[in-house]
């Protein structure tokens, strides 16, 4: 009876057995590894402000926002308006927000493999799914508060309505959905949709107006919701600005392109994708896979590489951040599995237990690199300072110089914030004009000189250090 039981549900065991391979991993180390972080503490804050006090905004001072949320609203209302309603269900703080991103990740593992498993096959699928439940970034960015697993879910469901449903408009909403939620990574999927109806012949022109309109509700929610003018002129060239150059620096985008140009040879995890691509291209074009692809997985591939060559080039212009590349790993795994089949089944035809311990052999390596040299860094600093002050200090104001990963854990009632963020103005006061002296300060380790560099009479003095922080006191007029 058990034997039955194994080999008649063999591969739904497989696929529950990676969700809670998965879900335990995450669930040990959930709010220190990988270390809270800028972004997700801005979206944290965002979240928290949402659910207590109706603002989709961050706080400069209690009870003033600063309604600039548009120029650094990276990760959108789809994943920040459900977490303050998470928030209201079950009370804030970090744990209830990285429980939250465990069940985006979840959810993603669940969708891909919904989906895959009709374009390529339930094995095939599974072989995805293990890959992707054991690649280091999955997590990294999966766990964080941030939106790149969550529109990866959305592109994926787009996929399915266009693929397997062929409704247009639905996959057009799914796909505004991604954007609305990570527009800097998940931009590229309408040049990439609609080339790839061209390529296809596919009617081109009235399906993707289909899918722009079906796209527009939840794009001008994300307007709406993050603009408090989205009639201002002023508005719209600061927004276009910074996609032009999203890094606000002076260094030209041309620069950053020639040197994540010249790293590459240099970046592991781009070499590692690399070699799957060109195995994946070297199958496609060179063993006829193209030819004996279905249509339906034909018009997968031309998006998928369409989308990888757009975010790639996207990623050109970045100052080298992997994390933008999250979305074209993901689909490089999936490409790649079918691909490595193809190329196993043609130089050793009936060997198919080669492909899988193939698979098993990248899992392995995959895990121990999760467990050994992958860089999800860890750390405790963040909650405990918050710990200590919001218990140790309860009545004391707070300024916090540049840390929303703190920031957002502070109660709101006494804590003034200044933050200055990549391609974005100074947000909030100098926290060192206010008067009367705020009591304490939290400052970043080594940023105590830019903190106080215009102030020579500096009234605070070091008080406690926690991690890779520091705590200043004002010092007693």
């Amino acid at each position: 009876m058990k034997l039955s039981f194994l080999k008649n549900y063999f591969y739904e065991i497989i696929f529950y057995a990676l969700l809670i391979w998965v879900a335990g991993y995450s669930l040990a180390n959930l709010t220190t590894k990988p270390r809270l972080w800028y972004d997700e503490g801005v979206n944290i804050e965002i979240a928290g402000n949402l659910a207590r006090f109706g603002m989709l905004d961050m706080q400069i001072a209690p009870g003033v926002f600063s309604e600039l949320a548009y120029t650094f609203q990276a990760t959108g209302y789809p994943v920040t308006v459900p977490l303050a309603a998470f928030f209201k269900l079950f009370g804030f703080g970090a744990t209830q927000a990285r429980l939250y991103m465990l069940l985006w990740i979840l959810a993603a593992l669940m969708s891909i493999f919904f989906v895959l498993k009709r374009l390529m096959g339930e094995k095939d699928a599974l072989c995805v799914l293990s890959l992707i439940a054991t690649f280091a970034s999955f997590f990294d960015n999966g766990r964080a508060v941030i939106g790149e697993i969550p529109g990866f879910v959305f592109v994926v469901w787009a996929l399915y309505f266009w693929l397997l449903k062929t409704s247009y408009g639905w996959s057009g909403f799914f796909l505004g959905l991604a954007v609305a939620t990570k527009p800097s990574v998940y931009i590229t999927v309408f040049p990439a949709i609609v080339l790839a109806l061209i390529i296809l012949r596919d009617r081109w022109f009235t399906r993707s107006t289909k899918i722009v309109l079906g796209a527009v509700a939840p794009m001008l929610i994300r307007i709406i919701l993050a603009m408090p003018d989205p009639f201002s002129l002023s508005s719209w060239l600061f927004v276009f600005r910074l996609f032009d150059n999203p890094f606000g620096t002076n260094v030209s985008v041309w620069t950053y392109a020639v040197q994540n140009i010249l790293s590459l040879p240099r970046t592991v995890s781009l070499v590692y994708f690399s070699l799957f691509m060109i195995l994946t291209l070297f199958a496609w074009f060179l063993l006829r896979q193209k030819k004996e692809s279905s249509e339906v997985y034909r018009k997968f591939f031309i998006f998928s590489m369409l989308y990888i060559l757009f975010a790639f080039l996207y990623y050109l212009k970045s100052p080298g951040w992997i994390r933008y590349l999250i979305g074209v790993e993901l689909f490089i795994f999936i490409l790649f599995v079918p691909a490595l089949k193809k190329v196993i089944n043609y130089f050793l035809p009936n060997r198919i237990l080669i492909f899988y311990v193939v698979i098993c052999l990248l899992v392995t390596i995959q895990l121990v690199h999760l467990f050994t040299g992958a860089k999800l860094y860890s750390s405790r600093a963040e909650e405990e300072m918050a710990i200590f002050i919001n218990q140790e200090m309860p009545d004391k104001t707070v300024g916090i110089v540049n840390i929303p990963q703190i920031g957002a854990l502070i109660e709101s009632s006494r804590k003034f914030q200044m933050w200055k963020m990549v391609g974005v103005p100074q947000l909030g006061e100098d926290i060192l004009l206010y008067r009367p002296r705020l009591d304490i300060l939290i400052v970043a380790n080594g940023a105590v000189g830019r903190t106080f560099q215009n102030y020579p009479q500096n009234p605070y003095y070091l008080l406690k250090t926690i991690g890779r922080y520091d705590i200043y006191a004002v010092t007693k007029e």
